[in-house]
């Protein structure tokens, strides 16, 4: 291996001061490949990105010397090929990548490009298989041309592997149709103005915002024609120092202002603001909402938050609070029982015997008598902070923030008695049916030794004493 080596180095050594300076030629190349990309992907036009990967990073730029060794080689010809550029250079170019059977049109070729720099390749794009380090054949796209360093000519080609090809201008199909889409559906306008303030693209957003079609607009001075009369000065002021700079008060900003529509009327928008530098000049990219309507789709928005809300919290079929609600209400009330040291009151009630009525009558009638009893329960609760849901199935609970037992416990009879006398006339059946109902009643100070579940658990305990002894009755307890 240390031999290889050295014979590498006597062929690096073998390079004159000529062919230094086109190496150096081919790496500013490079060089300035990249800055371009940079700068176009700054710009973000549609095919840039495509375009430079095209040119710098799928393609392999190879300087060959008349004899055929390799004299430059670089990154992406490592890629392609598998060979890095140490095991390259100084070695035969030919007898490394090329397929046998261009063996007798190379060996013809390479002669008189010796003496002449010319040949059936030089000058031309040609489709070829190359080899891979392992083996390996890969489809490549070649371009050649020749030039004389010194008395030498040497030959630098482009190679662009085509399945790597194919794929790039895949990418490229899809990337334009998405900037079309982009371009076609983006609900805000979209404008770009050079040093001068003309402007030089004008989405669809912007036609359908302004009026103006991008054949009316393209060219023309956007603040003359965008902007009321009374800010033209303050423009003109701006613009100097954008000029110079590519800054300015509304740059790097998203602000409000005035704008014109094509039919003069004036509207309020929405402004974001970029400068990038192109060259020795700064141009402006701006996003432009309407904003006139924002006021009624805001109270839409808050109208739709607030039925979402309900929905997310309400019980479908009774219109009491659902179980979600009941936890975080209960949660927020702990919380503040806890603090001030005030009673919290809980109240479990269960419809008796409602299995048999579901099983008997059917269940339309079931959820009759379900929302006739949330109704009762929910005209006896008067007080604001109370909350009463559905906990689920036949079960209500009544959560009564700084309420004593004995309140909890004279409310608790109050709807057990209410339930008791209503009656339900069933028009499916001609019939008119009660029911009753048993309550579980419990009642806390908050302490950090106590759970919040230990009320939850005392009221189920309750009502469970109550449908023991015989239902219709209210049963409480005291958690301490």
């Amino acid at each position: 291996m240390g031999q290889d080596l050295n014979k590498k180095e006597k062929s690096r050594r073998k390079l004159s001061p000529a062919e230094d300076e086109l190496l150096n030629r081919v790496r500013m190349l490079e060089s300035e490949l990249n800055r371009t990309k940079r700068l176009l992907n700054i710009l973000g036009e549609r095919d840039s990105k495509i375009n430079i990967v095209s040119e710098s990073e799928m393609n392999a730029v190879i300087v060959m010397r008349s004899n055929g060794e390799v004299a430059f080689w670089n990154k992406t010809a490592e890629r392609i090929f598998g060979y890095t550029q140490e095991e390259m250079l100084g070695n035969n170019l030919h007898k490394l990548i090329a397929h046998s059977k261009y063996k007798v049109a190379y060996e013809k070729g390479i002669y008189s490009f010796k003496k002449t720099g010319e040949g059936i390749a030089i000058g031309k794009t040609l489709k070829l298989i190359g080899i891979k380090k392992g083996g390996e054949n890969v489809p490549i796209e070649l371009t050649l041309n020749s030039s004389k360093v010194g008395d030498e000519w040497v030959a630098t080609g482009v190679i662009c592997e085509l399945s790597e090809k194919r794929k790039i201008e895949k990418q490229r199909q899809v990337g334009d149709t998405a900037t079309l889409m982009m371009e076609e559906t983006i609900p805000d306008a979209v404008i770009i103005m050079n040093t001068r303030g003309e402007i030089s693209f004008w989405n669809k957003a912007a036609i359908d915002i302004f009026g103006y079609s991008a054949e009316e607009i393209t060219g023309h001075s956007l603040h003359e024609i965008l902007a009321p009369e009374r800010y033209h000065q303050q423009y003109l002021q701006a613009m100097k120092k954008f000029r110079k700079t590519g800054e300015g008060e509304a740059i790097g900003r998203t602000i409000e202002l005035v704008a014109k529509r094509k039919s003069n009327e004036e509207f309020p928008i929405e402004l974001s603001l970029t400068s990038v530098k192109m060259g020795n000049d700064w141009i402006a990219i701006g996003i432009a909402r309407d904003v006139s309507n924002r006021d009624v789709i805001e109270k839409q928005i808050r109208m739709t938050n607030e039925e979402l809300e309900i929905l997310a919290t309400t019980d479908s079929l009774t219109g009491l609070s659902n179980r979600y609600f009941f936890d975080e209400k209960l949660r927020y009330e702990w919380e503040i029982a806890l603090r001030q040291q005030k009673p919290i009151s809980l109240i479990f009630a269960d419809i008796d015997h409602f299995k048999v009525i579901n099983d008997t009558y059917g269940h339309l009638v079931g959820d009759l008598f379900l929302r006739s009893i949330a109704d009762i329960i929910k005209n006896n609760v008067q007080r604001v902070s109370d909350v009463t849901a559905r906990y689920g199935g036949e079960e209500f609970v009544i959560l009564l923030p700084n309420a004593e037992l004995a309140n909890a416990i004279e409310l608790a009879e109050k709807i057990r008695v209410s339930v008791q006398n209503w009656r339900q006339k069933i028009a499916q059946i001609d019939k008119q049916l009660s029911v009753t109902i048993s309550l579980g009643v419990s009642c806390v100070i908050p302490k950090n030794t106590i759970h919040m579940e230990s009320l939850v658990e005392s009221s189920d305990r309750a009502l469970y004493k109550a449908k023991s002894n015989g239902r219709n009755q209210v049963s409480s307890r005291l958690v301490t």
